[in-house]
């Protein structure tokens, strides 16, 4: 699993860092970045 280092803000997504730590944690942080970035979308009509 890959777990996400540092801000997880949708608008830093082009300087996150990947690291594989803690693979239980991993899953959840990664949830949260990517529902971050969903959120933070324009939606297309």
């Amino acid at each position: 699993m890959l777990n996400f280092e540092g801000k997880r803000d949708a608008a830093k997504l082009d300087t996150i860092d990947l690291f594989v730590v803690d693979e239980d944690r991993s899953i959840a942080r990664l949830e949260e970045a990517l529902v971050s970035l969903i959120e933070k979308t324009p939606r297309r009509r």
